[in-house]
């Protein structure tokens, strides 16, 4: 009766809380479907403690322990094996998919100045990587040296002098490089946020350099884009690693909390809960724009 009621109205902005948690699956899926034709053309906020009504959102947010943990659309946090995958695998009976194994050698020769070097070369540089981890929404600078990521996705972010406005230059996955230019003698100028958990490997200047000083080759690499870089001027670059307040290298990440929710946004959305959280999701048209951090 108060879904009739709430479509009557005709909405523009529809909320439902745990709107079909009392009903039997039947019933369920038949408001689910009525839910999924009135979206059309208004904005859904949906709560739910069933992760099979929210598959086809655009937009899935999970939140840990009250902090937002990652974000994606079903199949990507699936594929993720975060938080969401674990309640999904619950709910469903379905195993966790396999996760793809991480090749710190073959991410560290994308790298630019890193490309074509011996595998020698890489596997040594690879044995020095320092593993830490970043929880949502915090960020690390690109002054501690290279940073390969490992685990989660993140975006680069770039504040502007004067204003402080934010802009978001790239968004980074597994495998991805961040801090390439700092590593070579710039200036810091952006940082990573983790856009969900994040777990990064660090190689930082003094492991660079000692590397360099035993491999000729790496040396010439080094020396020839350091050229290109534009030098610090009056002042030597301090080489530190900014991960925010209550952070430190190898501090547990915000995907092992215990109690999880899932808020979803965009074109649809929806919350979850278990016996110990909630989640929600949000179906967004372009009468509310989805602003996303």
């Amino acid at each position: 009766m108060a879904i009739a009621r709430a479509l009557i109205r005709d909405p523009q902005v529809l909320v439902l809380d745990e709107a079909t948690s009392a009903l039997d699956p039947a019933t369920e899926r038949q408001i689910n479907d009525t839910i999924e034709r009135i979206a059309q053309g208004r904005t859904v906020v949906s709560v739910t403690h069933r992760l099979a009504s929210i598959t086809n959102f655009d937009r899935i947010v999970v939140i840990v322990d009250g902090r937002l943990a990652e974000q994606g659309t079903h199949d990507e946090l699936v594929a993720a094996r975060g938080a969401y995958a674990r309640l999904w695998a619950e709910q469903t009976g379905q195993p966790m998919p396999e996760e793809e194994p991480f090749d710190a050698v073959e991410a560290l020769g994308h790298v630019p100045f890193l490309s074509d070097l011996p595998g020698s070369i890489l596997g040594e540089l690879a044995a020095m990587l320092r593993p830490f981890t970043v929880d949502t929404g915090r960020a690390v600078d690109d002054s501690g040296g290279l940073i390969v990521v490992q685990r989660g996705r993140g975006e680069v972010v770039v504040r502007a002098a004067g204003t402080g406005v934010e802009t978001v230059t790239a968004r980074l996955r597994p495998g991805d490089a961040f801090g390439v230019a700092a590593a070579l003698g710039a200036p810091p100028s952006s940082a990573l946020r983790a856009v969900e958990p994040l777990t990064l490997l660090l190689l930082d200047h003094s492991s660079l350099t000692s590397v360099a000083g035993r491999q000729p080759a790496l040396a010439d690499r080094l020396s020839g884009a350091t050229e290109r870089q534009d030098r610090v001027p009056d002042g030597t670059r301090l080489t530190r690693l900014t991960l925010g307040p209550g952070l430190t290298p190898g501090s547990a990440g915000a995907d092992h909390a215990a109690r999880s929710s899932v808020l979803a946004s965009a074109r649809s959305a929806a919350v979850t809960s278990t016996v110990s959280a909630s989640a929600a999701a949000v179906r967004a048209t372009g009468a509310i724009p989805v602003v996303e951090r």
